[in-house]
């Protein structure tokens, strides 16, 4: 939107109406001065957020959400690091598409396939394993689960040949019949979890039919779909009834309710002919408000619960804002560490159980190209892995604002997750600001477990234009209830606080020549082998309020009372802390 000027120049005519035009001239000033007060202060009101959090009203689980499309080896370590463990199937062309390994189709080399009518699928000349064996030895290898993708790759012009996209039937003639894909099916099952045919043991669990149907990789009808989905999980469900097996990784469009043949029309196939659905998958690109994916979560669920599929999972099979060049560009900026994290505590609060980011390497600069990067959006990943895997106790907060549907428009998204350990030891706050006015936090923690003889770490982290990731600690002194103050965020942005008791071994000095300050103190403070390299002093409350920074800090005007000062060097980084007292006056 064009920005109109506050002040406009004007020109006034001497003569007889000089007062009139000067009189109307501030009336206008007058209103400008009027509206631009109030835009300033409803500016500052809306910059400051108080988040209250309380440790004792517990939510629930912090689930494990996040997963992978194609696997890409040089970026393994970075993608556990994520929290990212499990790789889909999907678009690893020529490898772990089925006419790949089989032989249920002939090729005449150029564009065109046909059933192959002496196609045995159990017979093991009929295979040839060893390209999808190397791929999956190679991702179980790195210690990543699987998750199966039973179907064809994206029709990528650049690779030949494309796959075949016509529905698997046992011929032309018989075009609602798949037994023999569903054999097919089931004996890759065998192959990869009870070693037939020189097989593996991966023990993998997640079996997905297709990719997209109505999209690019399904010439068939609806009802052959339903008819294929019929025919492999009656096959592979008799013989494996453990696994899970879902369908259809629908295509976006499906997902935002335009095409419900693959949506409501295929669960409802599924409940009327009594068909188990483990989970339902759908993929969803190019949303711009984060939380306005929760409303095809929210409908999918009800549809499933509706008929019947209550403990049926309701997975996202990949996402992505775009699929362009310009997704390193957006995970490199803080904008995309704030987006996507807001997706993933999105998915926190919607009944998403598990998404799969396509590609895998969202977050890691040129993942693809083999010379890899952190970005500001790996960083944002690693904090919410962090937060899951060491404080997966979801605890109630009071800071999130969001938008409800409109996920096609930009929209204000604020949003917190606060959880803490097992043990009540370790309590975390993560927040992304992708686009409220919110800049300054004032947190309040609630009912948390330490005392006043407790000495607390507190770690924060911080993603946002200046830093790509910069992590700051200090020691406070433990209280039940702990205010943090000054904490910047402007959007878009990443905060991520942490805080444990330090353990009884911490030694917070740190020269060879102890810091002495004096203590008790009545007016001034008083130093000696002050470190050289303190830049700041901080005073903090005991209950780790922030009273005063300064570079150096020698009458201060505050009430008689114990309080922690902490020494910070140039890159505030904490020297050390000391515990004072200021005397009565």
């Amino acid at each position: 939107m064009k920005k109109q000027k506050l002040f406009a120049k004007t020109n006034y005519k001497i003569g007889t109406n000089t007062l009139t035009n000067l009189s109307s001239g501030l009336v206008l000033i007058g209103k400008i001065i009027v509206l631009f007060l109030f835009f300033v202060f409803s500016f500052n009101t809306s910059a400051q957020k108080v988040i209250t959090v309380d440790f004792e009203n517990v939510k629930g689980t912090v689930k494990d959400l996040q997963a992978g499309n194609r696997y890409f080896e040089n970026t393994s370590g970075m993608l556990h690091n994520e929290g990212i463990n499990t790789i889909r199937t999907h678009d690893i062309h020529h490898a772990l598409d089925y006419e790949d390994y089989s032989a249920f189709w002939n090729f005449d080399g150029v564009s065109t396939y046909t059933i192959n009518q002496d196609f045995d699928p159990y017979d093991p000349a009929d295979y040839t394993w060893a390209k999808a064996d190397s791929v999956l030895d190679l991702i179980t290898g790195y210690d990543f689960d699987i998750f199966f993708r039973i179907g064809v790759s994206y029709p990528n012009p650049n690779i030949f040949p494309l796959p075949p996209y016509d529905p698997p039937v046992n011929s032309e003639n018989e075009p609602f019949n798949f037994s023999r894909f569903a054999s097919l099916t089931k004996q890759i099952v065998r192959h990869y979890n009870e070693g037939w045919d020189n097989g593996r043991y991966f023990g993998i669990n997640y079996w997905e039919l297709w990719n997209e149907p109505g999209g690019l990789f399904w010439n068939g009808t609806p009802m052959q779909f339903y008819q294929m989905y019929k025919a492999v999980v009656d096959t592979v469900k008799n013989y494996a009834p453990g696994i899970f097996i879902g369908a259809p990784g629908a295509v976006p469009i499906t997902t935002i309710g335009g095409k419900p043949e693959y949506r409501e029309n295929f669960i409802n196939f599924c409940a009327q002919n009594n068909l188990p659905l483990d989970f339902y998958s759908w993929h969803i690109y190019g949303y711009k408000n984060p939380y306005g994916i929760k409303e095809f979560a929210d409908t999918i669920r009800s549809i499933l619960d509706e008929k019947g599929y209550t403990e049926a999972e309701n997975i996202i099979t990949e996402i992505n804002s775009t699929l362009d060049s310009s997704l390193d560009t957006l995970a490199g900026s803080p904008y995309g560490a704030a987006y996507y994290l807001s997706t993933l505590l999105t998915a926190q609060i919607a009944p998403i159980d598990k998404l799969y980011w396509y590609p895998s390497c969202v977050g890691v600069l040129n993942g693809q190209t083999g010379d890899t990067m952190s970005s500001r959006t790996y960083y944002a990943f690693t904090c919410f892995s962090e937060l899951q895997q060491s404080t997966p106790v979801e605890v109630q907060n009071d800071g999130n604002i969001v938008v409800e549907g409109n996920w096609d428009s930009y929209e204000e998204n604020f949003m917190v997750l606060t959880s803490k350990s097992d043990d009540n030891q370790k309590f975390s706050v993560l927040i992304s600001n992708l686009s409220s006015d919110v800049s300054e936090i004032e947190l309040h923690l609630q009912n948390l477990p330490f005392t006043s003889s407790d000495s607390v770490l507190l770690t924060k982290h911080l993603i946002n234009r200046d830093f790509v990731f910069k992590t700051v600690s200090h020691y406070i002194i433990g209280n039940s209830s702990i205010t943090l103050q000054n904490n910047h965020c402007p959007k878009p942005g990443v905060l991520f606080y942490q805080l444990e008791k330090a353990p009884v071994t911490t030694v917070v000095e740190v020269s060879s020549v102890p810091f002495v300050v004096s203590s008790p103190v009545k007016d001034k403070f008083y130093y000696k082998n002050l470190p050289e390299n303190t830049r700041w002093m901080e005073l903090y409350s005991l209950s780790g309020k922030l009273i005063l920074r300064k570079k150096r800090i020698v009458s201060p005007d505050i009430p008689g009372g114990t309080y922690l000062l902490v020494l910070k060097d140039d890159f505030d980084n904490v020297i050390l802390t000391k515990k004072i007292i200021k005397l009565h006056e």
